[in-house]
């Protein structure tokens, strides 16, 4: 089966047939890791790792569609979206999150299932099918970044390039130095926002709205940097990590996947395809870091046909 057309209710908070907290413990504190399952268990389910740093799961809701023949799971990591908000800098690191999956898989007692990170979820999903690849079937990484000193050596400064002329500047005066004009801060970065990110700005969809009302400001601080908000700027914790050499070791079937122009694009995207040895590469015509959002069709198409590929 090939879903046909787009269907308005894929961008609607799913209908979850089951949802609740899983107790996680770090360093002694408690904590509540918020999840959502949406579809049946017929076929192993699908577990989706949400990018950011500090979003939530609403920008990959389209994949419930995939729900009527598995579970697709959604979580909110911690800090982020429904899970718990605690306040504190030191947890907000990828080696905490990896324990956190690790927390979420075996509480949910998933068994065999399939592995999905978009974004900042790609690098986590790789790192911790590395540690962890006791039972999944597949791992598909959407427009990720896993090598972050390519992407700020090289990737960020061809972005910038793309811009009108002086917008960088513009940016980096309002991020690095809390200096110039906010409205002209916000029109440089609808540009960079419509140009590598979602085409569909200034006016992006539902999913992409919910998602800046469950983000947590301090996770993507710290990981990122405080007031990066066009991640054209790299300050955080992220800015040294690097798990593109972990794909080599890895002898899960890997997708890879993002659009033809974006921030995650084809060539940085290829190199990770060329470091794993058993992987597939599709480019995605005409859309932007929110494939998802911008082709859901084809998006969830191209993640089903894989993940069916892969569990028989």
């Amino acid at each position: 089966m090939k879903f046909k057309r787009f269907n308005k209710k894929w961008f609607d908070e799913p209908e979850y047939t089951k949802q609740g907290k899983i107790p996680y413990e770090d360093k002694g504190k408690k904590y509540n890791l918020w999840y959502g399952i949406a579809g049946d268990h017929r076929k192993p389910p699908l577990l989706v790792l949400h990018g950011g740093p500090g979003g939530s799961h609403s920008n990959l809701i389209s994949l419930q569609a995939l729900g009527f023949e598995r579970e697709v799971v959604f979580y909110d990591q911690l800090g982020c979206g429904f899970s718990d908000k605690p306040n504190d800098k030191h947890l907000w690191n990828i080696d905490r999150y990896i324990d956190e999956v690790k927390c979420l898989v075996d509480g949910l007692n998933l068994g065999n299932y399939h592995l999905l990170g978009h974004s900042w979820g790609g690098m986590l999903a790789v790192a911790f099918a590395s540690k962890y690849p006791k039972n999944i079937l597949s791992l598909s990484l959407m427009s990720p970044i896993l090598n972050m000193p390519l992407y700020v050596n090289g990737t960020r400064i061809k972005l910038r390039k793309n811009l009108s002329d002086g917008y960088d500047k513009i940016i980096d005066n309002f991020e690095m130095q809390g200096k110039g004009d906010a409205d002209k801060y916000k029109k440089a970065l609808i540009e960079h926002l419509k140009l590598h990110i979602c085409k569909l700005f200034p006016n992006p969809p539902e999913p992409l709205t919910r998602l800046s009302h469950l983000s947590h400001k301090q996770v993507h601080d710290e990981m990122i940097g405080e007031n990066c908000t066009s991640e054209l700027n790299i300050l955080g914790n992220l800015k040294g990590v690097d798990v593109s050499g972990l794909l080599k070791d890895i002898n899960i079937p890997i997708l890879f996947s993002c659009g033809d122009v974006e921030c995650c694009p084809p060539e940085d995207v290829e190199t990770y395809y060329k470091l794993a040895s058993n992987a597939e590469l599709h480019i995605l015509k005409g859309c932007r870091h929110m494939t998802m959002l911008e082709e859901p069709v084809k998006f969830n198409n191209l993640v089903r046909e894989f993940i069916c590929k892969h569990e028989k």
